[in-house]
């Protein structure tokens, strides 16, 4: 029987389609090497814990595919135990061998660190990485000089590396849940011109050149007290400000006064007495949530924001609203109640 023959049996009883240019497979336990004829641009793969699971074979085979430039792997996500033959044949895969590969996402294994080979994929634009676990981003991330979108998922970091800063082409970063550890950013994050979104979960401080970040649209982090830099005024481009504090502290709520941009306030546990008058200028808001700041005031000219829908001030010490507030006619939602912690 020749290949094609077996290709197509094969195919058969996974209940796929080989004619197409993309392929997703369940519950793998091994491939047909005849897998790598194929001429696939995008694979996503759910590699099966079992005994007999061919998990070096499964890699080489897709290694094999050279026309690939999406690529998603993942481990058994039910699995109670990581197979060290799993993490051992994954951690030697040499990745960069699939020379036109753009996007790269590896999901589970508990690896600890990243496949050394992935650095060397000259043409890697997204790289995903879920329940990695690592502790550290090696310094060879500068290598990715075409990486434009970085996600971490459930981690271990407890700083990103100066050399994040050399790669002039990333417009993404999403590093989340890290359960207690907190990341030092690089002193030169403002390096990154193209920068348009910055999502991390927990940030011991927001270095001053964050206000060189011209083309940030979103910035979403929790932050320890008191590390917010006055230069994040000059980020005029903003379109999401989220932040949030575990413990209570001063917020420098001017700092939004020429955010004209800015679409979403979002702050929790960082205290101010009073929105500033300036609001009217974000005449682009249309969600604002303040809280647990200690809000007490809210200016009349609110009424500027002909396109707010949500204004959320719970757990604040706010007794009155302006009149002017009647003027916004889109507003849908308003919460004025007192958080759980006011019940104390």
């Amino acid at each position: 029987m020749d290949s094609n023959a077996n290709l197509e049996i094969w195919a058969k009883e996974q209940g796929v389609n080989i004619s197409e240019d993309f392929l997703w497979l369940d519950d793998v336990e091994s491939l047909p090497s005849e897998l790598a004829t194929l001429p696939l641009k995008e694979l996503e793969i759910s590699i099966k814990e079992t005994e007999t699971t061919q998990y070096k074979e499964i890699l080489q085979t897709i290694l094999q595919i050279k026309t690939l430039e999406s690529l998603r792997i993942f481990f058994e996500p039910n699995a109670t135990q990581i197979p060290p033959a799993y993490k051992k044949a994954i951690l030697a895969t040499d990745f960069s061998t699939l020379k036109n590969l753009k996007s790269l996402y590896l999901n589970g294994g508990d690896l600890g660190k990243i496949p050394s080979g992935v650095f060397d994929i000259k043409t890697l634009e997204m790289l995903s990485l879920y329940g990695i676990d690592m502790k550290k981003i090696p310094k060879e991330i500068a290598k990715l000089r075409n990486l434009t979108k970085l996600t971490i998922t459930y981690h271990k970091l407890s700083s990103l590396p100066d050399e994040i800063c050399e790669l002039e082409k990333l417009e993404y970063i999403s590093i989340t849940y890290g359960d207690d550890y907190w990341i030092t950013l690089p002193k030169n994050l403002g390096n990154l011109k193209k920068l348009k979104t910055l999502e991390i979960g927990k940030v011991k401080a927001l270095p001053a050149s964050i206000g060189d970040l011209e083309n940030l649209e979103i910035l979403d982090c929790r932050l320890e007290p008191h590390s917010v830099p006055k230069e994040i005024a000059n980020l005029h481009n903003l379109r999401r400000l989220g932040i949030r504090f575990d413990e209570e502290c001063e917020f420098p709520i001017e700092c939004i006064c020429n955010m004209t941009k800015l679409e979403t306030l979002d702050i929790y546990g960082g205290t101010f007495k009073a929105l500033p008058a300036c609001i009217k200028n974000l005449v682009n808001l249309y969600i604002i949530n303040l809280e647990d700041t200690g809000v007490e005031k809210i200016p009349s000219e609110i009424s500027h924001l002909k396109l707010l829908e949500d204004l959320v001030v719970k757990g604040n010490n706010l007794t009155i609203l302006p009149e002017s507030i009647r003027e916004l006619k889109k507003l849908v939602k308003m919460d004025l109640s007192l958080s759980w912690n006011d019940f104390e």
